[in-house]
């Protein structure tokens, strides 16, 4: 059956309780000019809806158009939902954007398990996040790592930023592995453990290997004890090299209170203890090889 109609159009119209039925053994095709409007005042606008497991296809012709789904009128909403197949938004070269005004966006947050991933590590692929006044919280049920099995640098704070960086609390255990640089190439103060803390700050272990390089205060301008090597251990503590001076000022006590040996200078370089202006006091046995 072929409808034609010129200037005047073609219109098809129930006027009562009955309605309009189209059907066809083959394919139906609407094709036009100008606007194709489906519209209805009374009730949902369904397009594919019978069950039939055939794909639907809206705006894939190979044109460059805008499909436009929905809009922002009051509590206006667009519900996509999928199976198992899943669903795939691809962009070709083109930015994919998410806005929802005041709104809450929210991602994987239905309660059951699965993995959420976001961006990735090919050629300059770049991940940025960020955050006004409300901050930034990551919380995890499990450990979380940053930049894991990877070898490229991770910078925290970085840059001009002149804010605090907090790492842990007070029941909380800070391991870091591997080479670990505090303040490299830049001339700011280091400090750790410091204010009101009482708390023990152990740094390396028995197979470990410490070195501070440049001028290092230990309980500088502070009136508390400070100890290396107590307790029970017996490793050697090994103050300066050959190349280099070792300056200790004000009162100096060598093996106070102990019973233990104190050996000094048992190589072949000289050993100078005191000056032409001060005393040198030597209590107890005094034992002296070679010439004074």
């Amino acid at each position: 059956v072929n409808i034609n109609s010129g200037t005047g159009g073609i219109n098809l119209a129930s006027h009562s309780t009955g309605e309009v039925t189209i059907n066809s053994t083959n394919a139906a095709t609407i094709d036009a000019a100008d606007v194709v409007t489906i519209n209805s005042s009374g009730n949902a606008i369904s397009i594919g809806n019978n069950a039939n497991a055939y794909g639907i296809n809206i705006g894939t012709g190979a044109a460059a158009r805008t499909i436009t789904m929905g809009n922002v009128t009051g509590a206006t909403a667009v519900d996509i939902n999928t199976g198992t197949g899943g669903a795939a938004i691809a962009t070709t070269n083109g930015a994919f954007s998410v806005t929802t005004g005041t709104g809450t966006i929210s991602v994987g947050t239905d309660a059951t398990d699965h993995t959420i991933n976001v961006g990735s590590s090919t050629g300059s692929s770049a991940l940025s996040l960020t955050s006004g006044s409300g901050g930034i919280s990551l919380t995890s049920g499990g450990a979380t790592g940053i930049n894991t099995s990877n070898n490229s640098n991770t910078n925290i704070n970085t840059g001009t930023n002149s804010g605090t960086v907090t790492v842990g609390n007070s029941a909380a255990t800070i391991a870091v592995k591997g080479t670990t640089s505090v303040n490299t190439n830049v001339n700011d103060n280091t400090n750790i453990n410091t204010g009101t803390s009482t708390g023990t700050v152990t740094i390396g272990n028995l197979a470990a290997t410490v070195t501070v390089a440049g001028t290092t205060s230990v309980n500088a301008s502070i009136n508390d004890n400070t100890n290396i090597n107590t307790g029970t251990s017996t490793g050697t503590v090994a103050i300066g090299n050959s190349a280099s001076t070792t300056t200790v000022l004000g009162a100096a006590n060598i093996n106070a209170t102990g019973s233990a040996t104190t050996t000094i200078g048992t190589g072949t370089g000289a050993v100078n203890i005191g000056n032409a202006t001060g005393n040198t006091t030597v209590t107890g046995n005094l034992s002296v090889s070679g010439d004074i």
